[in-house]
């Protein structure tokens, strides 16, 4: 159950983008960089059609550099480019040769392998292979083993590291919304330590604003696409088939295989409630340790047991699905315990007859019926 994100999501292929901004007839004929897009022997097409919403024709405007390459080319219309590295529709598209860069705008959409995007705006830097898709982007990132959603961003920059990686980052203002979901059938290995997939085969993280805070949400892949690192910060939701969480800070480590929450705590696993400033998860052992004044709420058919005055609280779930629980330290070694019954529940009794509501029919002709003195 490995999460992958491989680097080439959006990088590698906007690193390929500028061929695109050419009809394919002319792609051989131009520098180096355009046929980067085609690859060897590739094909790139551009098609361009009236505009969608107000009719009027499209329009393609070249400028070219003395040695005979495009210095900038910009087209308004429907825009559709297709070769095998990169599918972009929008209807305003830019290319400035000089500053290696390709800006499309205007119902963005981007497709390439395993990547569906869209976007009000598109900033690709071919140098670099860095992409900034902002005002309501849209992405669908799908790999064999899993498929991930990012929804409610204002902006999502992805940036390549040297070893091939890529580096993500989601920015508020709005809530933003992570769904990962890990296809069935690949858990064969049974190991937890192999990223989100060690808390159920559906993770739900959410970043809302805290206060004037805008969320923030980074994310980090190694070279074979596995995720190296999560990091989030707002007001923090984390929904799993494992337990329900809320803090201000959520990390993921997957070389120490570690998720940490941070300040304002608050998690629900099976029949425990807990608050506290700081958990951190093994996801090798599936041990949760709850330390910075943790205040637990343990509740069974019978009542609740209420816990503080403690060092750490910890939860460890066995292979049965039972949990084990283990209560250590506190500023005078004594934690505090209350335990309050659940309230008894009364058996209904058995039904009586009732006293009919309403006038009692009086019949001055039959006696019995006279109300008695």
């Amino acid at each position: 159950m490995t999460l992958r994100l491989k680097a080439t999501i959006l990088g590698a292929a906007l690193s390929l983008g500028l061929a695109a901004v050419v009809p394919a007839q002319e792609a051989s004929g131009s520098p180096g960089i355009f046929n980067q897009l085609a690859g060897p022997g590739g094909k790139v097409t551009f098609v361009t059609g009236p505009h969608p919403e107000s009719g009027e024709p499209a329009s393609v405007k070249a400028s070219t550099s003395p040695e005979g390459g495009f210095r900038q080319l910009e087209a308004h219309g429907e825009l559709t480019l297709e070769s095998p590295q990169l599918y972009l529709e929008c209807l305003h598209l830019v290319f400035d040769a000089a500053a290696q860069t390709i800006f499309a705008q205007d119902r963005v959409v981007i497709r390439q392998e395993g990547v569906n995007a869209s976007a009000d705006e598109a900033l690709f830097h071919i140098d670099t292979g860095s992409a900034n898709l902002t005002g309501t982007p849209k992405v669908d990132y799908a790999t064999e083993d899993n498929r991930l959603h990012f929804d409610g961003m204002q902006s999502f920059q992805l940036d390549k590291d040297e070893d091939g990686g890529a580096l993500m980052m989601l920015r508020g203002p709005r809530e933003i919304s992570i769904n990962i979901e890990t296809k069935s059938g690949t858990t064969a290995s049974g190991d937890p330590t192999e990223g989100f997939a060690g808390l159920g085969d559906t993770v739900q993280i959410y970043a809302a604003p805290r206060g004037t805070v805008e969320p923030e949400v980074s994310m980090a892949s190694a070279g074979e696409g596995e995720m190296g690192r999560f990091h989030a910060t707002g007001s923090i939701r984390l929904n799993s088939e494992t337990f329900d969480l809320r803090c201000d800070e959520l990390t993921y480590d997957a070389a120490a295989g570690e998720v940490e929450a941070l300040y304002n705590v608050y998690i629900k696993k099976q029949g425990i409630e807990a608050d506290c400033g700081r958990m951190l998860y093994d996801l090798a052992t599936g041990k949760i340790t709850l330390t910075v004044d943790p205040d637990i709420r343990q509740q069974d058919p019978s009542g609740t047991l209420h816990i503080w005055n403690m060092d750490s609280f910890i939860i460890e779930q066995r292979s049965d699905g039972t949990i084990d629980t283990d209560i250590r330290g506190g500023p005078d070694d004594e934690p505090r315990m209350e335990f309050i019954s659940a309230p008894e529940t009364k058996e209904d009794s058995a039904p009586t007859e009732s006293t009919p509501s309403g006038p009692t029919e009086i019949n001055l002709d039959d006696p019995g019926t006279l109300p008695r003195p």
